[in-house]
This record gives structure tokens, sequence and C-alpha cells, in this order.
């Protein structure tokens, strides 16, 4: 198994990134330049309040400043005709010495003609009213009347828009100068006895927000325009790295096929040479059973044959043998050299064959010295084995290339394998910025402008911290599983039975409500790397802690068992538990049998485990049923147990010489 597959497999999750980071971005600023258009718009209506406040707050200055001097005296005109209301009251009507005629207005009279001024002018209305007018033009509109209704429950300011306009409305308390002319109606000082309604127009306010709201709007827009196009930026640099890691992938994955078709080939070429050597062993017996019988007919065997007395002396040759006895430079009836004749010697003590290997005139002979112990002499038989000589030389020289084939392509793997996890480093740089600025931004917002922000406005930015949380998360998962490939390994004896109780220690400490009962085996030991075992540990019981949430009391158990004689460490819980149909994509890097609103996590866990255990020369499944729980199954094999068995090739104790 390759690795590198933990940071190789996912090319999706690049493009899940960017798109999640460029809709949060999205989101950010579409909820920016929303809560400013409704600031903006809650501004331009408290301003179009602001402004009925002060004019009927000047208003209702001038009603006193006319009530407390009793009233003002102005010419009769067309407009100002003397008040029918006010007949009743002397001096109503005056002539001055030079006979101009003056009638008195009353605050109610100035209010009214001030009114009609304002809206020819500027367009602001302005209403005086009551439940009880003394004039009919008085009478309240129907929402002037749920404002005086209003008024007499304690209510002390009306406002709303009404057909493209701020109404204000604010009651009217009797004071002493009011009671000269509505003291009849039955009021007292302090009495409300009706109201002053504003109509500010909401055009002119309007027009000045929507060149504000058209100035957020292209700001946000510039703003928007600027993270798009940084995230643009950094996505095709991404690419552009992504490309470069797929080119490096497919360039390793050539080099694998390259190198399993030359190991393949090779393979073929030893399986024949091995099934060729079989067939000379074949023959070699087939032949020695034979010398028994050709030794009878000795000249008619196309092999060598000779036979030396004690003493070494050559006492017979057949015609094939002349080939040796030309190398020796001997003939029958001749000592045999030094080295022979002492080998002559040797069996016939010795009681024992032996092979010697011959090269003589370009050819390889196995030549067997077979002592006839009772006779006094020894009987050589030669067998020309140049051609298989040759096959195994070849065969040596093939598995010096291929040794030295798969020692390149394992250089070339290393290489690539740091440039990988190079790579690795820099996309998790590179995604971990816009991340941190992604939510700390949804932070920001939220405690700066939690008041501001509606409840909607609120969820999505939340729901834009847990995503960028569960994005660093993924990435930092994704980083753990190619550093537990990766890392160099240090074997001792780890007390498996204490690093489970200090993970069980801090999965209570985060949860401290949860009533969860663990059962962890005493004096659990293997060899193994204490760091990475740690981790397969958390993985596991966080995995149990996790499952086991929706239940109100859980239990948990870290123990040992035997199959078929091997040691098998397992933790078994009793939550949710899985469907053994999908037992075989558990240990897969992102497979999820959850939803991330059920059980959160990032699918890494498992497939960490997994490749731990087997750096470790064990192996990792599952057994589980929905609802019942579930129990992981992991083992550990002792130290210096092989992972499989490697042929050695025993020494042989054939010799090989020339012929002198």
């Amino acid at each position: 198994m390759n690795d590198s597959e933990g940071i190789t497999t996912h090319p999706a999750g690049l493009g899940r990134c960017v798109w999640v980071l460029a809709a949060a971005w999205t989101v950010v600023v579409v909820s920016s330049l929303v809560w400013n258009v409704l600031r903006v718009k809650q501004e331009t209506l408290e301003d179009a309040r602001i402004q009925a406040r002060a004019l009927h707050a000047k208003d209702i200055v001038y009603r006193r400043w006319v009530a407390g001097h009793g009233g003002v005296y102005v010419p009769v005109t067309a407009k100002t005709p003397p008040n029918p209301y006010l007949s009743r009251m002397p001096e109503r009507n005056i002539t001055t010495p030079s006979g101009r005629q003056l009638t008195l207005i009353n605050p109610a009279y100035m209010t009214r003609q001030v009114h009609e001024l304002a809206d020819q002018e500027h367009g602001i209305r302005g209403h005086i009213t009551s439940l009880k007018p003394i004039r009919p033009e008085n009478a309240p509109d129907p929402w002037e009347a749920k404002a005086l209704q209003a008024f007499e429950r304690g209510q002390r300011e009306v406002s709303s828009v009404q057909q493209e306009y701020m109404r204000l409305m604010r009651p009217l308390i009797t004071e002493k100068g009011c009671l000269k002319c509505h003291a009849a109606q039955g009021y007292r000082e302090g009495d409300i006895r009706g109201g002053i309604s504003i109509s500010v127009p909401m055009a002119p306010l309007k027009a000045i927000a929507a060149r504000t709201m058209l100035t957020l709007g292209m700001g946000h827009l510039f703003l928007w325009s600027m993270g798009m196009g940084g995230i643009i930026l950094g996505t095709q640099r991404l690419r552009r790295k992504e490309s470069d890691r797929s080119a490096a992938a497919q360039a390793l994955q050539e080099a694998k096929d390259d190198l399993q078709t030359r190991v393949e080939e090779r393979t073929s070429e030893l399986s024949i040479a091995n099934k060729q050597l079989s067939e000379e062993i074949t023959e070699r017996k087939q032949a020695e059973e034979e010398i028994g019988s050709l030794a009878k007919f000795p000249d008619e065997n196309p092999d060598p044959i000779l036979r030396a007395a004690g003493d070494g002396n050559i006492t017979f040759a057949n015609n094939a043998a002349q080939v040796l006895l030309d190398a020796w430079s001997c003939q029958v009836g001749q000592a045999l050299p030094k080295q022979w004749a002492e080998l002559v010697a040797s069996v016939l003590v010795s009681g024992a064959r032996e092979d010697v290997e011959i090269e003589c005139d370009g050819r390889t002979f196995l030549v067997t010295f077979a002592p006839v112990v009772d006779a006094g002499y020894v009987n050589l038989y030669g067998r020309n084995i140049t051609e298989r000589k040759q096959v195994d030389e070849e065969l040596a020289k093939h598995r010096y290339h291929l040794e030295e084939l798969v020692e390149q392509r394992t250089g070339e793997l290393a290489t690539v394998n740091k440039e990988l996890e190079s790579f690795g480093y820099s996309v998790s740089h590179d995604l971990r910025a816009p991340l941190r600025g992604m939510v700390g931004f949804s932070h920001a917002l939220l405690e700066d402008y939690e008041d501001k922000l509606d409840e909607q406005g609120k969820q999505y930015l939340s729901r834009i911290a847990v995503g960028g949380k569960l994005m660093a998360q993924l990435i930092d998962d994704i980083l753990n599983l190619s550093r537990v490939a990766r890392s160099q390994m240090q074997r001792e004896t780890v007390d498996l039975s204490t690093a489970a109780r200090e993970v069980a220690a801090r999965l209570r400490e985060d949860q401290p409500e949860r009533k969860v009962e663990f059962v962890i085996a005493d004096g659990l030991a293997a060899e193994g790397d204490r760091r990475l075992l740690d981790v397969v540990l958390a993985n596991l019981l966080g995995n149990a802690w996790k499952f086991t949430g929706g239940h109100p009391t859980a239990t948990i158990e870290f123990g040992v068992t035997d199959v078929e004689n091997e040691r098998v460490y397992f933790v078994r819980d009793d939550g949710a538990g899985f469907d053994m149909a999908y037992a075989d994509k558990l240990f897969g890097a992102f497979q999820r049998l959850h939803s991330e609103e059920e059980f959160p996590g990032t699918g890494i866990g498992l497939a960490t485990v997994q490749r731990i255990v087997r750096r470790h020369g064990g192996r990792a499944w599952a057994e589980g049923e929905i609802d019942k729980g579930a129990t992981f199954y992991f083992t550990l094999p002792a130290r210096g147990q092989p992972d499989e068995t490697v042929p050695r090739e025993s020494p042989s104790r054939r010799k090989t010489v020339l012929a002198s």
C-alpha cells in the first residue's frame, strides 16, 4: 500500500474547501450589506421621527406663547376672518384708533393657519384634533382616532409611516391658559384634550437613504470582489500545486507500473529458469540412476567415464573422456594430476561421493568421484553442464539487475513522498490563513454587533464559524494521517492499560455530565511505538464515547482475547452500532456511515487506526449491529515476528575448479 495515499486520494477536498470559503465570504459580505441597509432604513425612519418631534415641539412652544398672552390680535382678512367659536368672548373684535379692524387669534386658530402654510410651502402637514372637537374640521381621521385612544391608555407618542409620510402624534395636555376656551367642555388642568399630528414627507429622506445604500452597495461589492479575487488567486495557486502534485503522482504511478512490469518480466524469466533448473536436476537424478547401466557399456557412453586406482593411476577411460585427459596432460596408465589423485585417495577413505565442476576447452563438466571401497578404485563419471551453467550465470545477472532496479525505484518513491509531504504542509498553510480570517471575522461580528443582528444573521455567522472549525479539523486530520504513514517508529514496551485510562480521563473531563462506565483490563502491554499506539487508543475510545452519546448510560470496554491462537485487542461499546453490510467502508479515509448532525467528525480516525496497525505488522477489523453497539479489533505482532516468510538459499557444497 502506498503511504502517500493520505494526501493524494482526495482531489475533491480542495474544490469543496474553495467553494465553502467563497460561499462563506459571500455570506459575510451579504450579511454586512443587509445589516447596513437595515441600519440606514432604521436611521431614515428615526430622522423622520426627530423632524416630526421638533415640529411638534415648535407648535407647542408657539401655542404656549399665544396662550400665555391670552391670544393675539391680527388684521381681519379673507384668510383670517373672525373666529366664530370665540363669539362669546368679549373684545373678540376691536378697532384701532386709526380704524383698522382686528380679530382675536387663539392658539388653536394660530396652529391651524401655521399648519396650512407649512403644507403649502414645505409639504409638511399638521393637524390639531380631539375626540371631542369644537370645530368639526378638527375631527380625527382613523389613524389619529387610534392614537388618541392610545393616549387615554397612557401612551405618550404614536408614530408610523402612512402613504409616504412619517406620521407622529403626541397628546395635548390641558394647561391653565387653555381653560379660557375649553373649560366649558369639562376639561381640567392636566387632562388630555386631544393631540397634534405631524406628517413629514419621506421622499427627501428616502432619496438620501437611497444614495447612502448605493454607496454601501458599491463599497461591499468592491470588498466582495477583492475577497473573491484573493480566493481566486489562492485557488489558482493551489490548483497549480495540485497540478504539480497530480503530475508527480502520475509519474509515481508510471514508475510503479514500469517497476511492476519489469518485476513481472523478471519473475517470469526466473520462473522459466527455475523450471529449467528443476528439469536439469531431474535429468541429473535420472542420469545418476543410469550411471550403473551406462557403466556396463562405458565406450558407448557420450559422457566422460574414467577409473583410477587408489594411487591415482588411470586404469580406464572411454572415448568421451579424452577431453579431460587432454586438459590434464595424461593418458591411461599414467597418474592423475596431484590434486585429483589426492581427491581419489580422500573419497576412498571417506567412502562418500564427491562432485566437482571442472572447466576445460570452453566447457564445464560435473565430475562425480564415486569410490568402490572394496575393490580399491574410484570411478569418475562426467556430465557436460555448460548450458546449465550459462543459465545460472544469466539468472544471477538478472537478480543483481532487479535488486538495483528495486533500490532505484525505492529512492524515487522516497523523493516523491517527501515532495508530497511538503505539498501537504503548503496546502494546509494556504488554507488555514483564509480560514482564520473567516472564523475570526464571524466571531468579531457576533461579539461587536450582537445587538444589531437578528436571530437569522446570528445563525448564519454561527454556521460560518462551525464550518470553518470543521474545515480546519479536516486539514489537521489529513496531515495527521500523512504523518502517521511517515513518522519514524521507536519500538518499546507500551502499557496499553495505562494509556487507555489516560484517554478515558480526558474524555470524562471534557463531558463530566455523562454517565459512562469504562471497563479496562489490567496488565495489557504490547511492543510498538508509544506515540502511535496512543493515537490508536484515542481514536477507538473517542469513537466509542461519541457513538454512545445518544444513550443516558453507556459502557465502554478495552480488553484482549484469543482468536485462533492469536492475541487480539478490542474496544467494545453499547452505542449506535452499524450495519455489517458497510463494514468494509469503515476504515477508508473520509468514509462515514452517519450524518454530521447525528455524530460530527471527518472520517479520518479509523483510517489512521488501520494505517498505524498495519505499520506494526497487524490488522484491524470491526463487528457491530445497529443500536446494539460495535466492537473494534486489532492485532500487534510481537517484536521480531516476521510479516512474511522470506526463502533462504542453502550454501552449495559444490566446488568449481579449472582443469589443471
